[in-house]
Order: C-alpha cells, then structure tokens, then sequence
C-alpha cells in the first residue's frame, strides 16, 4: 500500500470518528449544590426536634435544637431535600419557620419553608415535603 493511500485512509478514518463524536448529545454534568437547612422562632417558641434528609439520603434527627438552628452541607443535583420540625408556644402570637434552600453557585438558588403562626400555647409541627433537587 502506498504513502498515499495510508494519508487517505488515515483522514478517512479521522473524519469518520470526528463524525461520530459530534453527533453525539452532550452528557449531563452533575450540579453541586449547597443546602442549607434552618428554623426559626420567635420568643415562645421551643423546638423539640428536627428531621432532614442529608445529601446521602439519610434521615437526620436532631433533638432540641435553638431557636436559630441551622445546618449546610454540599448535594449533587439528583439528591433529595426534606424536613420536619415540631414545636411548642408558650403563647398565642408566637410563629415558627422551618426552611430549605438550595443554591448552585452562581447560576441560582431556590428554597421551600413551612411557617405558623400559633392561635394559643400548644404543640405543632412544621413540614417540607420531600422534593428532588
């Protein structure tokens, strides 16, 4: 085989992957989030605990945490956010925030809560619905 049909072969064979490789769709990247949750109450308001969901799945339980508790931690996009808080007025007037927020650096952030605001002293719950980011 001659110089020139090996060139010819070789460009042939290069076209044919370059081709190839441009028909292709673009594969999706995996997002980093941070997701930070928080709850917040005013004076009256005690919480007995909170649950979410971490960015492993799991479910997180952490007992009697201050009126301005919060956590962060780093999600790949695909992960689940959740969270639960249940709570207690001493007395009417009081309110109580529980929140979520999702952020990609940079290009967005997006959040979910669930607030109360209590009629008279008594237990409740505050409630995120699971939901994928």
């Amino acid at each position: 085989m001659a110089i020139h049909d090996r060139l010819r072969n070789s460009v042939a064979s290069c076209l044919v992957l370059l081709l190839t490789a441009c028909g292709k769709p673009p594969t999706s990247m995996s997002r980093t989030y941070v997701v930070a949750y928080r709850v917040i109450g005013s004076a009256g308001i005690t919480f007995d605990s909170v649950r979410y969901e971490d960015a492993q799945g799991t479910s997180v339980r952490v007992v009697a945490p201050a009126s301005n508790w919060s956590v962060a931690f780093s999600a790949s996009s695909g992960a689940y956010v959740q969270a639960s808080a249940w709570a207690l007025a001493s007395a009417g007037g009081a309110s109580a925030t529980l929140r979520v927020m999702w952020t990609e650096s940079g290009v967005s952030t997006a959040s979910d809560s669930s607030t109360a605001t209590t009629g008279a002293p008594g237990r409740f719950a505050l409630s995120i619905p699971r939901r994928q980011i």
